[in-house]
């Protein structure tokens, strides 16, 4: 499944939502309708908002056992994410440090408006130029922005996404996607109140993906308790595996933001893992421009076609238009002292 940039994601579905459920047969409660249409939506987009310009670091860990192979130790992967977004500059850096013994690679995926690159640097090196250029590619297009390199970017927008999405399925897109069928919104309990958690649950009815196959059933659980965000989701598939997930949040601004987010994988009976992911508190954007391009980390621009000025360049002609002007104001008022009249007695 292609993944979406986070702002094409915040598009409201009133108009919509109340036909798609009303014509999905099964257990379909009317007020679980009206408590989607009229609350979660709108919670859905204000976390991706929130999300757009951010920085955060997040603990990672992952354990995977393999049932095969008995009496041999789990495998242990440690990193570190940090994370700085801004949709609205078109600037991120997702940069992941290893925290194993045996690995001490430390790579940063950059992106700006006009191009992006993928430079690593040793962990255990202090020297400020020891960045390797990994690949670097300019932009044919503006939205070429929102395209994540597969394997890093992508699972960090998983991650930082989780709130409002079903592992990396938007909740907005498996309402809209005619190839994912609601058989299930129901309320969790059977209390008469109002504000009661909702179960959500899609059959895939057409599809060849990875995570979107014909049979495949993703659910979500979500409520008053979290704001109407996602706090417990998963997906399954026919034969072959599933994941689950499970969030808990922190406050962040007058929202919420996840602090822990685990899920449990399965696929077939080869190997289980456990994906663990601890996020420090969030703040706003406000990493340097600098960062964000190639001569910072002591790499021309050249390689990825830029001939015009860079960043460097650009700071530069600024500092000395400033000061020209620092200098022209100077000599102008020194040229307009006069020495004073004198009179001859």
């Amino acid at each position: 499944m292609t993944r979406q940039p986070i702002t094409a994601l915040c598009f409201f579905l009133g108009s919509t939502l109340p036909q798609v459920l009303a014509d999905t047969p099964g257990s379909v409660d009317p007020a679980c309708v009206e408590k989607i249409n009229n609350v979660a939506l709108a919670a859905w987009n204000k976390a991706a908002e929130t999300e757009n310009d951010i920085e955060v670091v997040c603990h990672q860990q992952t354990v995977t056992r393999n049932p095969t192979q008995k009496g041999k130790e789990p495998v242990d992967d440690q990193s570190e994410w940090k994370i700085s977004w801004s949709a609205t500059k078109k600037r991120r850096i997702v940069e992941r440090e290893y925290k194993n013994k045996n690995n001490n690679r430390h790579g940063l995926h950059v992106a700006n408006n006009t191009y992006k690159f993928l430079v690593g640097q040793l962990a255990n090196v202090d020297s400020p130029n020891n960045f390797e250029l990994t690949s670097a590619s300019k932009y044919e297009l503006a939205e070429d922005f929102f395209k994540y390199d597969p394997t890093e970017e992508s699972a960090y927008s998983e991650i930082l996404n989780a709130s409002h999405q079903v592992y990396f399925i938007p909740l907005q897109a498996l309402l809209k996607d005619a190839d994912w069928k609601l058989k299930t919104a129901r309320f969790t309990d059977q209390s008469t109140s109002s504000d009661r958690n909702v179960r959500l649950e899609w059959q895939c009815i057409n599809g060849a993906e990875a995570w979107k196959k014909t049979g495949a059933l993703a659910w979500v659980e979500l409520g008053p308790d979290t704001s109407w965000l996602v706090s417990r989701c998963g997906i399954r598939i026919p034969n072959e595996g599933k994941v689950d997930q499970k969030i808990d949040y922190q406050p962040y601004k007058d929202g919420l933001f996840p602090k822990t987010v685990t899920r449990n994988f399965e696929v077939g009976s080869s190997s289980t893992s456990v994906e663990s992911f601890r996020f420090d508190t969030p703040q706003p954007f406000a990493r340097s421009e600098a960062e964000f391009y190639l001569p910072f980390y002591g790499i021309s621009e050249s390689v990825v076609g830029v001939t015009g000025t860079n960043y460097w360049v650009r700071a530069g002609a600024i500092g000395l238009a400033l000061l020209g002007v620092a200098i022209s104001i100077y000599l102008y008022r020194q040229s307009n002292k006069s020495p004073g009249l004198k009179t001859s007695r």
